[in-house]
């Protein structure tokens, strides 16, 4: 691998990272006002808005960190709406195959997977215009697979039980702590970050 490969590939990890980080945080802030207020809305708009704005700030995004936080404003609440509407839809036109497939993780990871597409899309063509779309749209919804698996291994009970146990214990009377909201925000961030990375690799290639 040449220099210039290990850079690209570095870039791609550290901007992949960055993502997680920017949306770890406005998810966990997003999880707080829920497990307090009880509103899903408004927190989908935090983990959208803010999550946008903290990335456009870790990769020094100045000129569109406002962008960012407007499509992820728009784009988290969208996702979510018509990921269940799309799974409701499905639920309604196909019972039988729906309760065939509901204990095997396949509709939470489906249900995710269209969640990044559209999120991811909205973040793309706000960001850099309609030529993006082919890039984030893939790549946010492909990264959004593993935690549609861990949010139906958490339902499940197969990971984090005892965490997620202790915790709800701790603020017993409070809420919930909805964990598969923090997952599902950190994977937009991640795939966010790695469409980032891509495009400006491969816009980068065609000025060279």
């Amino acid at each position: 691998m040449t220099e210039n490969s290990k850079l690209k590939m570095n870039n791609v990890v550290k901007y992949g990272l960055y993502g997680m980080s920017a949306f770890f945080l406005s998810g966990l802030l997003s999880v707080m006002l829920i497990v307090f207020f009880d509103d899903y809305i408004i927190s989908a708009f935090v983990a959208g808005g803010l999550g946008g704005f903290l990335m456009g700030t870790f990769l020094r995004m100045k000129d569109k960190r406002a962008k960012m936080a407007a499509s992820g404003v728009i784009g988290m609440p969208l996702g979510l709406f018509l990921s269940f509407g799309a799974a409701g839809l499905f639920e309604l036109l196909f019972p039988s195959v729906s309760a065939s497939l509901a204990y095997t993780g396949i509709p939470d990871a489906a249900g995710i997977s269209i969640m990044g597409l559209i999120f991811g899309s909205i973040m793309g063509i706000f960001i850099f215009g309609s030529s993006a779309l082919k890039i984030f749209a893939p790549v946010c919804t492909l990264a959004a697979i593993p935690f549609g698996i861990l949010v139906s291994a958490m339902n499940k009970g197969y990971v984090l039980r005892d965490f997620n146990v202790i915790v709800n214990a701790i603020i017993k009377g409070k809420g919930i702590v909805d964990l598969n909201l923090l997952a599902i925000t950190v994977s937009l961030g991640i795939g966010t970050g790695l469409s980032i990375a891509i495009y400006d690799i491969i816009n980068s290639k065609k000025h060279d």
